[in-house]
């Protein structure tokens, strides 16, 4: 896109934005060696979503997760909580920092946005797990 005087748009679509945000969170995970199980829970994510509701899933993967630092805690549920949490928080311009907490907070209109923008967002992580060739761990 170019402006008037022949310089190019600084401005990006939203699209542009959950792709490059999906793509981030995509190379978060490479040097963690849980790829392949981030890669497994994100395939599932958008359907999750849209069959539990998007509360109930996000309490699922905070449940997965377990406690940082206990022999429980699963890195992968936990990234891919935040990295959710975090495209939602954000694309809202919530004052929470956490996900749960704008849920909880939520009135209709800006619980089902959350669970649009969660959506969309997860698909794009769908799509750059298959295009990495994560596989689900044995």
């Amino acid at each position: 896109m170019q402006t008037g005087q022949g310089q190019p748009s600084q401005r990006r679509t939203i699209e542009q934005e959950r792709a490059q945000q999906a793509w981030d969170a995509i190379n978060e995970m490479r040097p963690t060696g849980k790829e392949n199980d981030y890669g497994s829970r994100a395939k599932n994510l958008p359907s999750m979503i849209q069959t539990n509701g998007l509360g109930a899933t996000m309490a699922f993967l905070l449940a997965k997760a377990g406690k940082p630092g206990t022999k429980d805690y699963k890195l992968h549920e936990h990234k891919l909580y935040q990295h959710i949490s975090r495209r939602v928080v954000r694309y809202l311009e919530s004052p929470h920092d956490d996900l749960m907490d704008l849920i909880r907070e939520a009135d209709t209109d800006t619980y089902r946005r959350a669970t649009a923008e969660a959506i969309a967002f997860s698909i794009w992580l769908k799509r750059y797990v298959e295009a990495e060739g994560w596989k689900a761990s044995n």
